[in-house]
């Protein structure tokens, strides 16, 4: 029966621990500083010199206290109550010894006999896994046994009232100290109660336990005989008090953490860097889940590390996410222009502007007042090179009544172009790249879109409407737009936007002059890149179109 009790405790507990993390569970325990009681039943084991293979019964009880600073630890006190049993036979071995003890005239009935225990037991109890809801342990320690064997307790007495045949059997002998030792398994049911399976052993230190014991034979001699000893297996049914409120000392009680869902047993349930009562009762964030806000950096780094807003994607309010300012671009997530130039952190990274330098093009005006802030020009003409009036710029739109255009960059029709840096994000030029030939592809890294968009930025358009031009004058030729991107996103999303933008390249050239039969788009992702991935400028690099020139 404990056998398969023990078989079934183990099944049910397999089968919850696949459903889900054991900690998890709001009525798992964690004996940390707890009293224990109690409940045993079971059977008991005879080991000495008769035969063992009979069983009888035995309860009891038992305290166990966990230590309040290790629970791995714990003391406690066992007692049970009740009977071993054994058959009485005679052995070669006892020789005469035997008949003296149990005269066939005395003892004619059957050869069952038991003995009646009761024990009192000091014990250091190891917990295995007491954070579990399958807690082994080991025990040991040393107990006091009262013992009286049926075959003394029964024997004819004397009219001196002394026993026949145990003249020299006195009421100290009854009791025995001896060492005890054990193994337990407990399964938790709930917060306050447990079931488990208990195995002890008893090493006695008396070979009067079965009521026969060898002593000096009128030659002097003795027979070979050794101490008894019994062991037992009960089940245990046991109920807790003291229950430790705060288990993992983090600041909410278990039961605010049973209602919260968090880990009762560990401070940070998430990992992020904040106790759980922080992130409830200080930032209000979640204590379920590291990013609470989603930025891409943990609840934890925002409030020690960077001191932005963990409930906050964008503690700034510049349009960029805190976690993209920190780990991407370098800018301060605390400024919404982090360097001071007028234009905020996203509008820079938008135009293809330097969001850490206040001067993108060195040309001495301030990007936020500088018409054309990635070509280098003069003071005295807002930042654009010279040979652009004020009055063209304000029919271009670049004038400081229209800042919605005053990025749009006026090219002139060049055979080369110089590839000036690469600025964070963006590709920033100052010439074109080169004059279209045919056969051989024309890179365009100056094609902006806005931010993870198939939308065409001013600065692209211009830049193109040379291109369609350039087609215009060449009707023989037919083009192959190919967008590409980098590595950041899932493949699909990627040839998605990818197909796209060479689309809005299609249609921009269409929309511009040229036959819509002379121009194919089509998307290739990230399957092509020509730089590395693991940084800035080369995913940068790997954000291009491609138009590849061929006659019909």
């Amino acid at each position: 029966m404990i056998l398969v009790a023990a078989i079934v405790v183990l099944a049910s507990t397999s089968k919850l621990e696949a459903q889900e993390p054991a900690y998890y569970r709001p009525f798992r325990l964690y004996p940390e500083g707890r009293l224990e009681v109690g409940w045993l039943a079971g059977i008991t084991k005879y080991g000495g010199e008769f035969s063992s293979h009979r069983v009888h019964g035995v309860t009891g009880v038992q305290l166990r206290y966990y230590l309040p600073f290790t629970a791995e630890i714990a003391l406690g006190l066992r007692s049970t109550f009740g009977y071993v049993a054994y058959d009485r036979r005679y052995k070669w071995r006892f020789g005469p010894e035997y008949y003296r003890q149990f005269p066939l005239p005395d003892y004619p009935g059957p050869a069952y006999r038991r003995t009646k225990v009761a024990t009192w037991e000091a014990l250091l109890f190891v917990n295995l896994f007491p954070r579990s809801e399958l807690n082994i342990y080991l025990f040991g320690g040393a107990g006091l046994l009262s013992f009286q064997p049926q075959d003394i307790m029964e024997d004819a007495t004397a009219p001196n009232g002394r026993r026949i045949h145990y003249p020299n059997f006195t009421e100290k002998d009854e009791f025995n100290v001896h060492p005890v030792g054990g193994l337990g398994i407990d399964y938790y049911l709930g917060r306050r109660v447990s079931v488990g399976l208990q195995l002890a052993a008893r090493a006695l230190t008396t070979d009067w336990f079965d009521g026969f014991a060898l002593h000096l034979i009128n030659n002097g001699d003795t027979l070979p005989s050794h101490n008894d000893g019994y062991g037992e297996a009960v089940l245990k049914l046991s109920y807790y008090f003291f229950d430790e409120r705060d288990h993992d000392r983090d600041g909410l009680t278990n039961e605010e953490e049973e209602a919260l869902k968090t880990n009762p047993y560990h401070p940070d349930t998430d990992g992020d860097g904040l106790s759980d009562f922080e992130e409830v009762r200080r930032y209000h964030t979640n204590p379920l889940i590291a990013d609470s806000d989603g930025d891409g950096l943990t609840d934890g780094q925002e409030v020690f590390t960077y001191f932005t807003d963990p409930t906050r994607w964008d503690t700034d309010g510049d349009g960029l996410s805190d976690g993209e300012e920190v780990r991407y671009y370098g800018t301060n997530p605390l400024r919404a222009d982090t360097d001071g130039d007028g234009l905020s952190d996203w509008e820079e990274i938008r135009l293809g502007t330097n969001p850490m330098l206040a001067d993108t093009d060195g040309d001495g005006v301030r990007d936020g007042d500088d018409l054309c802030p990635r070509l280098a020009g003069s003071l005295s003409n807002h930042g654009c090179p010279d040979g652009y009036p004020h009055p063209a710029l304000a029919s271009l739109g670049l004038a400081p009544e229209s800042p919605a255009r005053r990025d749009t960059i006026v090219i002139e029709h060049r055979d080369t172009v110089v590839v000036e840096r690469l600025v964070r994000d963006t590709v920033v030029i100052t010439q074109l790249v080169e004059k279209p030939i045919v056969g051989r592809p024309m890179v365009l890294p100056g094609l902006f879109f806005e931010f993870n968009k198939a939308v065409l930025l001013p600065e692209a358009e211009a830049l193109l409407g040379y291109v369609a031009e350039w087609l215009r004058q060449n009707p023989e030729v037919i083009v192959e737009v190919r967008g590409h991107t980098d590595s950041i996103g899932t493949e699909e999303g990627n040839m998605q936007l990818s197909r796209m933008r060479a689309e809005a390249v299609r249609d921009y050239l269409i929309a511009r002059g040229v036959e819509p039969q002379r121009i194919t788009a089509i998307g290739l992702g990230r399957s092509q890149p020509v730089d590395t991935n693991d940084t800035p400028t080369g995913r940068a690099r790997n954000r291009r179109v491609e138009l590849i020139f061929r006659q019909r």
